[in-house]
């Protein structure tokens, strides 16, 4: 087993067998069963929940420490897209999906893209996850969110209506992201030192993410609608589905599955 480039969270491998040669990635795990038992329950509890501005504080005013000032400085953010979040939308598409495509999590082979690390599969909404992927496919760069949603529209997927609410789905990622983390920072998840800085640094990272988006949301919705307005007649070198803007590589040769670990191989997904 060699490892290979890309994987971000988790680092990725080639693994070559007498059954062929497969795409490896090594997740990182957690031991302590209390983190689990903790992870499902608020999962359960927290998984749709949106709090209100007045909930940011009263966490914040358990603790004055640098890390709960400068979260501080980020609620005009979270006003915001609590603002964002509470406009009506156009109707969506429900949807059991990947629901982590990443340039990281997507193989180019012989017989086209391969999507990997399938553990967060689950229900999602349709126009949420595309829209989540079109930014991050080349790091938010223009060609690579208009290639992004073409490639989605060409392959049957609805089309999306060109209305800011269609981006909930990614500032509402980031808001909840941000407050699972800050529970964590401040100490309710039983977490050590080291986990709760870390948890710090991240609830701030996804805070300016949120800050960016709302920024990026007009200039998206203005990009989806030039996208729908020229998708009837497609042409040119990003015409089809091999315009994609993840990078082929060709060191896995032939890749006839996943594979969610070295020591076990989960061919449903090939």
């Amino acid at each position: 087993m060699v490892r290979a480039g890309g994987g971000v969270s988790h680092a990725l491998f080639r693994l070559t067998t007498t059954t062929g040669r497969y795409a490896a990635k090594r997740l990182n795990t957690v031991d302590e069963q209390w983190w689990w038992d903790a992870y499902h329950a608020a999962s359960r509890i927290e998984a749709s929940a949106r709090y209100p501005l007045s909930s940011w504080h009263e966490w914040l005013d358990e603790q004055d420490i640098a890390f709960t000032r400068e979260v501080r400085e980020h609620l005009p953010t979270v006003a915001a897209a609590l603002d964002h979040l509470a406009r009506p939308g156009p109707p969506l598409t429900t949807v059991a999906s990947h629901r982590d495509v990443k340039p990281d999590n997507v193989l180019l082979t012989a017989d086209g893209p391969m999507l990997l690390d399938w553990d967060s599969a689950g229900p999602e909404i349709a126009e949420h996850e595309i829209l989540r992927s079109a930014p991050a496919m080349g790091f938010e760069a223009r060609r690579a969110f208009e290639r992004t949603i073409t490639a989605y529209l060409r392959a049957g997927g609805r089309p999306l209506p060109a209305d800011p609410a269609v981006f909930h789905g990614i500032v509402d990622a980031q808001l909840q992201t941000a407050e699972w983390l800050l529970w964590r920072a401040l100490g309710h998840r039983g977490d050590g030192p080291g986990e709760r800085a870390r948890a710090a640094g991240e609830c701030l990272a996804r805070l300016r993410g949120a800050a960016k988006s709302l920024r990026r949301i007009p200039e998206w919705t203005r990009r989806l609608g030039q996208i729908l307005g020229s998708a009837g007649s497609p042409s040119g070198p990003d015409a089809g589905s091999a315009g994609s803007p993840v990078r082929s590589d060709r060191r896995f040769g032939r890749i006839a599955g996943s594979v969610r670990s070295p020591v076990r191989t989960d061919r449903r997904f090939g």
